[in-house]
């Protein structure tokens, strides 16, 4: 049977297919209303919506088409928060939108559900669903079900796999990829840029690499992800001081090496400074086994995860990125418009957020972070200047708002709707 899981404000489906139903009957099953799932009710057989007619999507009047975004799991990352709050902007001007996840969420991660409850109209995992052979049908019938105009392909290898057979089944199904780097699923995109008809990337180094690899300049759009400058609003840095609250936050992974920061603090232990790191994944037990190892425990704070980085960052003085694979970090730009200065790699599009020596630096080595956590303590007077130019350039050039209402317009472009913005749903 399957089970049900009501949350807050939006209904998760965790449960699996009976033995002897069908893709149909469940997504069927899947679609209770807001109404009844504010008030944990299950509806009565007579409820089950119908199939509407396969060319519904396409009657001016009738509701919007849909937008069904595909990721491989959902996990408190970056880029999870990034899509959660477009997911959020379209919800707001009258969007519905269908998350569907291809991957259970990995261990060692927190749950990134939530983001997403208050704005999806539902929040689908097809591996706590069905077998992976009854994917295929089930996607085919959540598409006509639910008048999907859009399919929005976030990373999901199992929907790279499927692309093409969607495509043929519903030729007027528009399709929108976001690449958020250029090491994860870009060999995989370019065999299929003939299906998507639209590539979405935050940075100009993504943007140039892809043309360099023959993707099509016009076929490609660059839409930076953005903060809320309002709500990252630190406190007033009104006086020069000593750089005293050092920190990390992001993924605990190889990628992104916060084993680089334990050695960062260790080769810093000698000046006045506590560090603070936060995050999960899969190497939070080799971070812990190092602080011990280094003997850090009364200077290393490990916060594990934290929904809201907005505390942690009032009270830091320097952010440290040491990737050595990232894209536009969402934490940076949080970091930035709360006024703190990033001391960050020169990987990715780093380098596009952060200008070396005007609102941070870019560093090579954990001893050319140490230098220049070095250099900031003794240099107060310049710490300010860059706090000062951290929270000019995120509320100049990375306000959010702009980016949230370009991916409204792409999504209207694609689909030439003029009912769009009236509101039918």
């Amino acid at each position: 049977m399957t089970r049900w899981l009501l949350t807050r404000q939006r209904l998760i489906v965790a449960g699996r297919l009976a033995a002897r139903g069908d893709a149909r009957t469940l997504w069927q099953r899947a679609r209770l209303s807001r109404r009844e799932s504010l008030h944990g009710r299950r509806p009565s057989a007579d409820r089950w919506p119908a199939r509407p007619a396969a060319s519904a999507h396409r009657i001016p009047g009738r509701a919007a088409p849909a937008v069904l975004l595909t990721l491989p799991f959902l996990v408190c990352g970056g880029a999870e928060r990034m899509l959660s709050r477009v997911v959020g902007h379209l919800a707001s001007s009258g969007r519905r939108v269908i998350v569907v996840t291809t991957r259970s969420t990995p261990f060692g991660y927190s749950d990134g559900r939530a983001l997403f409850e208050d704005a999806a109209v539902a929040l689908l995992e097809l591996p706590s669903l069905l077998p992976e052979r009854q994917w295929l049908n089930f996607l085919d019938r959540l598409i006509a079900e639910e008048h999907v105009g859009v399919l929005w392909q976030a990373g999901s290898d199992y929907v790279y796999h499927a692309l093409t057979e969607l495509r043929r089944r519903h030729p007027e199904l528009r399709v929108i990829a976001s690449l958020f780097n250029t090491e994860v699923h870009v060999d995989r995109h370019l065999t299929l840029v003939d299906q998507i008809d639209l590539t979405i990337v935050e940075s100009e180094v993504a943007r140039k690499t892809l043309i360099g690899a023959g993707m099509d300049p016009a076929r490609l759009v660059r839409v930076p992800n953005g903060v809320d400058t309002a709500y990252f609003h630190g406190p007033e840095r009104d006086r020069p001081r000593p750089v005293a609250q050092v920190g990390f936050a992001g993924r605990l992974a190889a990628e992104k090496d916060p084993l680089a920061f334990v050695e960062l603090a260790s080769a810093c232990r000698d000046l006045p400074m506590s560090f603070h790191l936060a995050g999960d994944g899969p190497l939070a037990g080799a971070v812990a086994r190092r602080v011990r190892r280094r003997g850090l425990r009364q200077t290393l704070v490990l916060h594990g995860f934290l929904g809201d980085v907005r505390e942690l960052l009032t009270r830091l003085d320097v952010l440290v990125v040491p990737s050595h694979a990232d894209g536009r970090p969402n934490v940076v730009l949080e970091a930035m418009a709360m006024g703190v200065p990033v001391l960050a790699s020169p990987v990715g599009a780093l380098p596009e957020l952060v200008t070396d020596g005007v609102n941070g630096f870019l560093c090579t080595s954990v001893s050319d972070f140490a230098g220049r956590l070095r250099w900031l303590c003794a240099h107060p007077e310049s710490w300010l200047q860059m706090s000062r130019a951290a929270r000019s350039a995120a509320v100049c050039q990375f306000d959010a708002a702009g980016s949230y209402q370009r991916y409204e317009l792409l999504f209207d472009e694609l689909l030439h709707e003029p009912w769009a913005r009236v509101g039918h749903v």
